[in-house]
């Protein structure tokens, strides 16, 4: 599905609206493809998107999924609404062009402005079997909360074993940072400036065998060859903070097809001493992996807005 199919779908975000258009559209006459309860969502071609009609509710489907099902309000109003998610980009454009959802939303309830959730994880199955992540109840376009329900989710953090693991690790290498630290006036002369490590989500450069020798370091064991590499990690440490700096600073050219490219003399702000010694010292208990999150820490059930994390979050 591309996503300009994805604009041409009826958007269906409750009952009603899945009502009035199941019964302003006729089945296709001439295909095989709908049963007399379906309907297409866009062109008759289209039969792998589709709206079923049931006793007492409107399913949507992409493909094999029902990504939505909607039941028809209770005599109190109350409208029942069961959502599952899908990580692949075609389900993604469908929730949102189609069913006007995302993965994760803003929406009242009667506790106030709250997230709620559509995971790619079922959790919830309802009465025939089908799977679900979000089933979620609605009075007056509010959520109703203790009702509703979503699959749970967490995050993970360090426990004080990680953090006591970390602190050692990072012990270790404090010499040998302050060696590198020492080498900042080569790692100035050969710098590289680059716009793919200054510009958000860069990448360091690669070193060969960088985790070996901040293990080796970090075990008290490093060979020659070990030491070496750890100070060309330092130049590739040195290069990022130069580059992330540059990418920031106004009027800096970081590429060589837009005039003359910047130097690092150009820098407004140089790189310290200390700028360099958090970096390298992050950069290297990265490599050793020192950053565990051993801890789980369930996140609760449709928390409010401002009360939910917007990383680290896990089904």
């Amino acid at each position: 599905m591309s996503y300009g199919i994805s604009n041409n779908l009826p958007r269906l975000r409750n009952y009603n609206h899945a009502h009035t258009y199941f019964e302003g559209r006729a089945k296709p006459p001439r295909s095989k493809n709908y049963a007399i309860n379906e309907r297409p969502l866009a062109s008759v071609s289209g039969a792998h998107y589709k709206i079923i009609k049931h006793d007492t509710r409107y399913d949507i489907r992409l493909y094999s999924t029902i990504m939505a099902r909607y039941y028809a309000p209770d005599a109190e109003g109350v409208e029942r609404k069961l959502y599952m998610g899908h990580n692949s980009m075609t389900s993604r454009s469908f929730m949102w062009q189609g069913l006007y959802v995302s993965e994760v939303n803003e929406t009242d309830s009667d506790k106030g402005r709250i997230v709620m959730p559509i995971y790619s994880r079922s959790s919830i199955e309802d009465k025939d079997g089908t799977p679900f992540s979000l089933d979620a109840y609605f009075k007056d376009d509010k959520l109703i909360t203790d009702k509703s329900r979503h699959t749970q989710h967490f995050r993970f953090l360090s426990n004080n074993a990680d953090k006591a693991e970390r602190a050692q690790k990072k012990a270790n290498l404090a010499n040998f940072v302050m060696l590198a630290t020492m080498r900042l006036p080569d790692y100035k002369d050969n710098v590289t400036l680059d716009h793919s490590m200054g510009r958000p989500f860069g990448e360091y450069s690669f070193v060969h065998h960088a985790d070996d020798a901040v293990k080796g370091i970090i075990n008290g064991t490093p060979t020659e060859e070990n030491i070496n590499t750890f100070f060309k990690v330092g130049q590739a440490v040195y290069d990022m903070l130069a580059s992330k700096r540059g990418y920031e600073q106004q009027e800096f050219n970081l590429n060589t097809w837009r005039g003359n490219k910047s130097t690092i003399d150009d820098l407004a702000k140089p790189i310290t001493e200390s700028d360099f010694e958090v970096a390298m010292t992050k950069r290297c208990l990265v490599i050793a992996g020192a950053y565990k999150r051993s801890e789980r820490i369930e996140i609760p059930q449709f928390p409010l807005v401002g009360d939910y994390p917007r990383s680290n979050v896990n089904v």
